[in-house]
């Protein structure tokens, strides 16, 4: 069983703090959580990363350049998740899980929470650190609740029964960046207990990531000792989540997130992030 905190959420939320800071070529990103979240080390990585590509003119532009867009994945895959978010709850849905919440600054950033109650699932150890990095935060939920759930060992379905999560209500269930980390029966474990735990009108957003063609992405979770064991294709994830009770709606890639959001230039896809809306 680990016992660690995660290696990469700090690094997902550097990304942030740094497309907060303007290093990003996402309309209209925000995220003033992400920095204050950061442990000193990392806050310190951000602001000499944020010096050196804005330093000089035309820097910004050449990384973006020699990146081909993928530095903004995690911007961009916010984004998405956020405006899936804004309409659940346009729709009625008052309550918001986060499975894998790692360093999530939703609970402490999104306008439309005030009446909401906003679960946040993740690994003890993960958790422990979140919350000690967001004592000076102030929730924006009418209920905020931290749930320690080790997915690969412990029933999610009783740990949010507990902590209070309504299953005779609708739920809207944001998955992020953590099924590459999970064996397949992890994933169909937790896939089944959010079913158990959706009303009818609950929906998912689900990320993950296909096999094939980033190997040099593939090196940085490794290098931090957490390596990609769960990918899947598009046919595995629809039948994973028809399997659970699940039907999709939407199933999108990075060309779409940067037609929506980027205003950047066109660029050739490296990565096979994609994002799943499925609803209950």
């Amino acid at each position: 069983m680990r016992r660690r905190a995660s290696r990469t959420a700090p690094l997902v939320t550097m990304m942030r703090a740094l497309a907060h800071a303007g290093v990003t070529e996402v309309r209209d990103f925000s995220d003033p959580t992400a920095l204050p979240l950061l442990p000193l080390g990392w806050r310190l990585i951000a602001r000499w990363a944020q010096r050196a590509l804005a330093g000089k003119p035309g820097t910004l532009e050449r990384f973006f350049a020699r990146s081909r867009g993928t530095f903004d994945v995690v911007a961009l895959r916010t984004r998405v998740l956020d405006e899936a978010w804004h309409a659940a709850y346009a729709a009625g849905t008052r309550q918001l899980v986060l499975l894998g919440a790692g360093l999530d600054g939703r609970a402490f950033r999104l306008d439309d929470l005030s009446d909401v109650a906003v679960f946040e699932v993740d690994h003890p150890a993960t958790q422990a650190l979140k919350r000690a990095r967001a004592r000076a935060l102030v929730p924006r939920a009418a209920k905020h609740t931290y749930v320690p759930v080790d997915f690969e060992q412990e029933d999610l379905d009783v740990a949010l029964a507990m902590a209070g999560q309504d299953a005779s209500h609708p739920t809207f269930w944001i998955w992020e960046g953590v099924t590459p980390y999970l064996t397949v029966d992890a994933q169909r474990a937790t896939l089944a207990a959010v079913a158990r735990r959706s009303a009818p009108g609950s929906a998912l957003a689900m990320e993950y990531i296909e096999p094939g063609g980033h190997e040099q992405q593939e090196r940085l979770p490794r290098l931090f000792g957490e390596p990609w064991i769960g990918l899947e294709t598009r046919v595995e994830a629809a039948a994973r989540l028809t399997e659970a009770g699940f039907q999709t709606v939407e199933d999108t890639s990075m060309d779409d997130w940067r037609a929506r959001f980027s205003k950047g230039p066109l660029r050739e896809e490296q990565t096979r992030q994609r994002i799943v809306v499925a609803r209950r």
